[in-house]
């Protein structure tokens, strides 16, 4: 998605761009094979245009639902497209409260409490 910076220095973004990558997502994984022409719109479109996903977005939802698609007869197809997604957390820049919330609470505890500990890595590593 196109990104701008404001007179006063903040990143505006198109608040719909995620919304329709989620919606081009759910159609594709509803039949991979009858959609793949919608899968190679979406692959040229991100190619040209780019992608901006926010570490607020959660947007490894959506890539694992898809995941859980039958993409066997486009799956190169769609390797390709899922490289384009930014979702690890260094590729997002996801170091934002919710992260540094979950290492207080762990470190409240001195990384004893075995449940607090695990939901923090769960948090570093999956981001929902």
């Amino acid at each position: 998605g196109e990104v701008r910076i404001s007179g006063d220095w903040q990143i505006e973004v198109d608040k719909n761009h995620v919304k329709h990558l989620r919606i081009l997502l759910e159609l594709i994984a509803i039949n991979p094979m009858q959609n793949k022409d919608l899968l190679a719109f979406t692959i040229i479109s991100l190619s040209k245009y780019g992608v901006f996903i926010s570490d607020t977005d959660l947007f490894q939802k959506d890539v694992s639902a898809f995941l859980g698609a039958n993409l066997k007869p486009i799956f190169v197809q769609s390797k390709h497209l899922l490289r384009m997604f930014p979702v690890f957390f260094n590729e997002i820049g996801a170091e934002g409260e919710i992260r540094d919330a979950s290492t207080n609470l762990d470190e409240m505890s001195q990384r004893k409490d075995r449940l607090i500990h695990f939901l923090r890595k769960q948090v570093h590593t999956e981001s929902n």
